[in-house]
């Protein structure tokens, strides 16, 4: 039999070739579940913080929060941590964030594999008096980003109450609200009474199904709910709203009801002039001010509205800020235990005001509508 030494050669560079991949394709796969190797040595854990914006004031100091979950086979890598303004907010090697004036700065930490991370920061000066707009049902296709526009205009920030099913195919428009500075809460998936009352895991069910969708939008978590109808309506039981109110309590939330309204959602077709009237009316004896509104696409007016009660209380010397600007505690229709968090305090003329508001509109069947609040 004849020597082909052509061949061998090729046996060689076939074998060769074979062993370089069963070799290197775990290795790749190992690199990018987490950070990327430098120079094919060493692959770095991966980072990641808890807030990708967040709300200060002036004087406040803070950490970024990164973290990783090191191993022998990926270990933490160096970091380095740089702020896009420096006159508003300044950041250590350690990252270590200090807020100085009132603006907006971007903090970013990168890792020696080039992993990044971003957080953007709006300083907001201490306000003397506040009002807190707030829009539920939203986000509206059309009607929303009029009124970022708004807002935007007039330096006014917002809090927005998200409903699941109308996020879908709007995502782009909630990055937009928290990149205008603006906060995003949750208002549940389906907004349907007869389902989320039924008992409070139905309830917790729908809910982390929006509380989920924001998590991967935003890249963090919502602080504020807003329960359909308020927390005391005519769809559910007492029983039941004071056990919804414990869970989420005890899932570090804020519930946020409201002590002014538009009256947007009552079934009446008012128009500007009235809905902006009883925005001002019912707000401006208030001693916190928690305006609610709604941003969905069958409310037309409600820029027009924003707009009006903007100029009415800037001309008093009111600010607006979101509710990540809130310090008190929950604001809340129905009477519930304090179960060792802080409540915001109200007179006794404030607390009657606001239960015979929510009396007075469950009896009309204003609260509680699936189709209207």
């Amino acid at each position: 039999m004849k020597n082909f030494p052509g061949r061998s050669r090729l046996f060689v560079i076939i074998l060769t070739l074979l062993v370089f991949l069963l070799v290197m394709v775990p290795f790749t796969k190992s690199s990018k579940s987490a950070g990327r190797s430098v120079g094919g040595d060493i692959s770095y854990a991966k980072i990641s913080t808890d807030r990708t914006y967040r709300t200060v004031h002036p004087g406040e100091s803070f950490s970024m929060n990164v973290t990783c979950r090191s191993s022998r086979n990926h270990p933490e890598p160096d970091l380095r941590f740089k702020s896009s303004d420096e006159s508003v907010a300044s950041v250590s090697d350690a990252g270590e964030i200090q807020a100085d004036k009132a603006g907006t700065a971007v903090i970013t930490c990168t890792s020696q594999d080039g992993q990044k991370l971003r957080l953007k920061l709006f300083v907001r000066k201490v306000p003397k008096k506040v009002v807190y707009l707030t829009y539920d049902d939203g986000p509206g296709t059309h009607n929303t980003p009029k009124l970022l526009k708004v807002l935007d205009k007039y330096d006014a920030k917002a809090t927005f109450f998200i409903v699941g099913t109308q996020a879908k195919g709007n995502e782009k428009i909630i990055r937009q609200e928290l990149e205008s500075g603006h906060a995003v809460g949750i208002h549940t998936y389906t907004h349907d009474y007869n389902k989320i009352y039924k008992s409070s895991n139905a309830y917790m069910k729908d809910f982390d199904r929006t509380a989920d969708m924001l998590q991967k939008i935003s890249g963090q978590r919502a602080y504020f709910v807003r329960m359909p109808g308020g927390s005391n309506n005519g769809y559910v039981r007492t029983k039941t709203a004071r056990k919804i109110i414990r869970d989420l309590h005890d899932r570090g939330y804020t519930v946020m009801d409201w002590t002014a309204g538009s009256d947007d959602a009552v079934g009446i077709e008012y128009g500007t002039r009235a809905l902006t009237r009883f925005a001002i009316t019912t707000s401006r004896g208030e001693k916190v001010k928690v305006i609610l509104m709604h941003d969905s696409d069958a409310k037309p007016h409600t820029a027009a509205v924003t707009r009006n009660v903007i100029r009415y209380y800037k001309k008093r010397g009111y600010s607006f800020e979101s509710l990540e600007n809130y310090t008190g505690g929950d604001i809340l229709f129905l009477d519930t235990p304090d179960s060792g968090r802080k409540k915001e305090a109200k007179s006794n003329a404030e607390s009657e005001s606001l239960a015979k508001r929510a009396a007075m509109l469950s009896a009309l069947g204003i609260i509680g509508q699936p189709d209207s609040e």
